[in-house]
């Protein structure tokens, strides 16, 4: 007896079977707040940072945690890469640190170092970042103090988590992939000429040396000094525009309060906003680089910069920022192959092979033959008599397996005589 495809509508299953419902296509990303205070002896996104560190003499332990005691050793990134070190000083109490980019003894060479979070955020979700910062010096002579912070985006697909070139460049110049740094600027230096900075390719050219300054300057492509490809100088305060009296020589006396808001690119003239210690009235509104607005994802990060004879403590911390996450690529495709067996007869199919989950139709009437039987169905097993699967029933592929063309004999009606 032949039997009816109507019904039968089973799912072919193996032990191994994968269910459907691992068929999913990542969610859209939504935009994330994260809070990271550096004010502890550990971070809250620890496998999320990686750190770097750049000197023309000898490489100091920086950045570090002032709040990270010395018995619990150097804080290894992982996967990072860097290291946050144990600061040379007696430890800030538990909830008091911050993340020491530098500090105020001098060395023979400029330094710099950074910190970056590697986990980049859609472009098309704009970002806004607040944070808290300080620069000051304990030595007797205010104005030795120097250089500054940067702030900067790059590309999201970068993995070079180096900082740029110390001194008057903030760490920002020499940024691999970036596009677009926030200075804050303790020395001056960083609004100086492309002549004085050695950058190539820049239709506009910085006002000369303004201390105590803001100022934002453009993408760039590392190179190695000592030429840098861009970095341009977009637009920048009047000097003394971040009110740092010069006399500052304790966190206390020198913190602010920072934030930087960047438009996504899809509303009309995208901007990149800057504040100070007034957080709701920007104090430098710029022009969102065609870079910026053209990349698919950044990563942000900031840098710490000394000039040798010319130091200070720089620090950073209480980070808060928003920014929609890159969502993570799908899971490959898991491919399922059905194994068409004839059983000692012939089928036109061997093998149907599709997506994990996918509905398939098993081959169908005339898609198999054996001399003498008459073609019933499929079954898992190749002995049944009564087919589990009429041919061309419609069967959801969750695991590897093999279905058996099921056979009745066909056996002649006796021939009857009459007398």
């Amino acid at each position: 007896m032949r039997l009816s495809k109507s019904i039968r509508y089973l799912a072919v299953s193996s032990a191994t079977a994968l269910t459907a419902g691992l068929l999913t296509v990542p969610s859209a990303s939504a935009a994330t707040e994260y809070f990271e205070s550096f004010t502890d002896a550990d971070v809250t996104y620890s496998s999320d940072w990686a750190a770097g560190r750049f000197s023309l003499g000898t490489l100091l332990d920086y950045p570090c945690l002032t709040a990270r005691p010395a018995a619990s050793g150097d804080l290894q990134l992982n996967p990072g890469p860097g290291t946050l070190f144990t600061c040379q000083t007696t430890p800030d109490a538990s909830g008091s640190g911050a993340l020491r980019l530098a500090d105020d003894s001098t060395t023979a060479e400029p330094d710099s170092s950074d910190i970056n979070f590697t986990q980049p955020f859609l472009t098309s979700g704009g970002f806004d970042i607040t944070f808290s910062m300080a620069m000051y010096d304990t030595s007797s002579s205010a104005n030795q103090a120097a250089d500054g912070i940067s702030f900067f985006l790059k590309d999201g697909s970068s993995t070079n988590y180096a900082p740029g070139y110390p001194g008057g460049w903030l760490g920002y110049i020499d940024v691999a992939d970036a596009l677009v740094g926030v200075g804050f600027d303790y020395f001056g230096n960083f609004s100086t000429s492309n002549t004085a900075l050695k950058l190539n390719g820049c239709s506009t050219d910085g006002p000369g040396q303004r201390a105590n300054a803001i100022v934002v300057r453009g993408p760039g492509e590392r190179t190695g000094s000592p030429n840098y490809n861009g970095y341009c100088y977009l637009a920048g305060t009047s000097a003394n525009a971040m009110n740092f009296s010069g006399t500052e020589n304790t966190r206390a006396q020198a913190t602010r309060r920072a934030r930087v808001q960047v438009d996504a690119p899809t509303v009309a003239s995208p901007k990149v906003r800057v504040y100070f210690d007034d957080l709701t009235n920007p104090i430098l509104t710029v022009d969102q680089p065609q870079e910026l607005q053209q990349s698919r994802s950044f990563k942000f990060g900031f840098a710490g910069s000394s000039g040798g004879s010319f130091a200070q403590f720089l620090e950073i911390w209480n980070l808060r920022f928003t920014g929609t996450p890159v969502p993570p690529p799908p899971p490959p495709v898991q491919m399922i192959t059905l194994d068409i067996d004839a059983n000692e007869g012939s089928c036109t199919v061997s093998k149907i092979t599709e997506p994990v989950g996918t509905w398939v139709d098993l081959p169908g009437e005339d898609a198999c033959s054996r001399e003498g039987y008459e073609f019933l169905g499929f079954d898992t097993s190749a002995s049944s008599t009564t087919p589990q699967f009429a041919p061309g029933a419609p069967v959801q592929l969750t695991g590897d397996n093999r279905v058996y063309a099921i056979y009745e004999e066909i056996v002649p009606e006796p021939f009857l005589c009459t007398p």
